[in-house]
């Protein structure tokens, strides 16, 4: 916390931008931004209300879908079908519909079991699946049959980890373009300029990531360096017209 702080006082501080509002990274930048972008995925895709917010879905239990359904079915109709959601449970079954397409049944309650069906590309992973495994889903709620919750289109969400980076990486380019954007993403973009202006010449990044990370992870442990990278970008990207938004600190 106290850190961001600093940064936001930083980022507030330095001087005022000038007209053009744009940045143009170098590649050695928007590699190590990749890079960081990368490790935070990993770092937190254990944590489904992270995932849900960052793919822009509903994180709900498949308990939670049969409570739903079974209080009300038009309402819960109106909840969840077409939306995207992020979807947890425990599998009961794993099956094969028509043409062969995997779906799971997902523990429920009140007797209703929620149904997920399996796009094609995650087949492999479905079908390695055995009963009593927790799983989390990206789906589309595809209405009830028969007082069943049913999603289509589902996804396992370790193989959505690309997804998640992406959305990070076009958060980064979209701050670089001038939009507005969140403090979060401002930090993601100044601490890629910062730290790739911090790594020496002969640095791995990006041709080696263990090692890059392992440099770029040695920059942030150094506090006194990173802040001082980090007034630089700032300074950069102000110098380049771009804002930064206020931290919430609540």
């Amino acid at each position: 916390m106290r850190k961001l702080l600093f940064l936001h006082v930083l980022m507030l501080s330095l001087a005022p931008p000038v007209l053009a509002a744009e940045y143009k990274p170098t590649q050695t930048e928007l590699a190590v931004a990749a890079v960081l972008v990368v490790d935070r995925v990993k770092g937190f895709m254990s944590k489904p209300e992270h995932v849900a917010k960052t793919i822009r879905a509903e994180w709900v239990t498949a308990d939670k879908v049969a409570t739903d359904y079974n209080a009300n079915e038009v309402a819960a109709d109106r909840q969840y079908f077409g939306k995207k959601v992020l979807l947890s449970g425990t599998v009961t079954a794993i099956k094969s519909g028509l043409r062969n397409e995997p779906y799971l049944v997902l523990r429920g309650s009140s007797h209703i079991s929620p149904q997920a069906s399996i796009v094609q590309s995650s087949a492999d992973y479905a079908a390695k699946l055995q009963r009593g495994n927790s799983v989390t889903l990206i789906c589309f709620g595809d209405g009830s049959i028969i007082g069943t919750p049913r999603f289509r289109d589902c996804r396992f969400a370790r193989d959505v980890a690309a997804e998640v980076e992406r959305n990070f990486m076009d958060d980064v380019d979209n701050f670089f373009s001038g939009q507005p954007s969140s403090f979060s993403t401002a930090v993601n973009a100044a601490e890629a300029v910062g730290l790739a202006h911090g790594l020496p010449a002969n640095s791995d990044c990006p041709t080696d990531y263990e090692r890059c990370l392992a440099q770029l992870k040695k920059l942030k442990a150094d506090e006194a360096q990173y802040m001082s990278l980090m007034r630089g970008a700032v300074q950069k990207l102000k110098a380049n017209g771009l804002t930064f938004p206020e931290f919430a600190t609540k």
